[in-house]
């Protein structure tokens, strides 16, 4: 696998990694909250984000990411899919959201033609070996989000985890990016 395969450097990269199952009462504070976030990194360089396009904070991140490039259009969002067929199982509304952020992103690279056990983690280490930073949330440190974020920190990435804030926290401005 290339250590990077795209024209832009890792420092200006962040990636996505999160629960399939989210809150309800947080998915549109964090969709917001994501759309700043996303815009105050590009304001400081972050242009790139890597998303791997699974139901739940991956497809909220990613269209989060979609919202930001309206103020940003320095903004790109590269998908990163595990297999061609992710979404084979998916209920049709979330097909549907899937084939719209494909269709949306700025490109989306396949990293295999089936699914196959540990596709999944291949694109996890696909995204943190391209990424400087990870967006995340994660509740529950034995996931797969959890694993994500492990192999982030030995990497010595920057993590924000927005797990644990409330709506009303979610939405302040004036976030620190270390």
């Amino acid at each position: 696998m290339d250590a990077n395969p795209y024209p832009h450097p890792r420092e200006r990269t962040a990636c996505f990694a999160g629960h399939r199952r989210l809150p309800e009462p947080l998915i549109r504070p964090l969709r917001i909250a994501l759309a700043r976030r996303i815009g105050e990194y590009a304001r400081r360089g972050i242009d790139h984000f890597l998303c791997g396009g699974a139901v739940g904070f991956d497809q909220l991140a990613g269209f989060a990411a979609l919202d930001a490039m309206a103020e940003h259009p320095r903004i790109r969002l590269h998908l990163i899919l595990p297999c061609a067929n992710q979404d084979e199982r998916w209920p049709s509304e979330a097909k549907r959201r899937y084939a719209d952020l494909i269709r949306l992103a700025s490109d989306a690279r396949v990293l295999s033609e089936r699914y196959y056990e540990g596709c999944m983690l291949e694109r996890n280490r696909y995204l943190i070996a391209n990424s400087a930073r990870v967006i995340a949330y994660r509740s529950r440190a034995h996931s797969g989000t959890g694993h994500t974020l492990k192999l982030a920190e030995r990497e010595g990435l920057a993590i924000e985890n927005l797990y644990g804030l409330s709506p009303a926290e979610l939405l302040q401005e004036g976030f620190e990016i270390e």
